[in-house]
């Protein structure tokens, strides 16, 4: 069973990328891979390529994500955070145990 990987948006800071790897969870940003400025679906896409979930704070993605269920489309899995809803440890402590109790398998085509 493969350990979930976290693919974060532009959208989200980089302390969340860097905490995350801290707690040793396998984790970069579209920028460091050289995919900003790319289209939500291009990024959905790569992320899954990947075999990552891809983290993020835009609410547009649960609409694409919505649009590929329908089309029978599968990706990595989706984190969503409301911006505002959280301060950024408690985000990091969130998604490591959300990495720790659930497999990338598990994740697959989820939110």
């Amino acid at each position: 069973m493969a350990k979930i990987k976290v693919i974060a948006d532009e959208n989200v800071h980089m302390a969340i990328v860097e905490g995350l790897k801290r707690r040793g969870v396998t984790a970069w940003s579209v920028q460091t891979a050289g995919r900003s400025g790319l289209s939500d679906e291009e990024q959905l896409e790569y992320t899954t390529s990947q075999g990552a979930c891809l983290l993020t704070h835009d609410d547009d993605l649960l609409i694409l994500a919505d649009q590929w269920r329908k089309n029978g489309r599968r990706h990595g899995g989706i984190i969503y955070v409301h911006q505002q809803a959280l301060k950024i440890g408690e985000i990091i402590r969130r998604i490591k145990t959300l990495v720790d109790l659930n497999t990338a398998e598990e994740m697959g085509s989820h939110i």
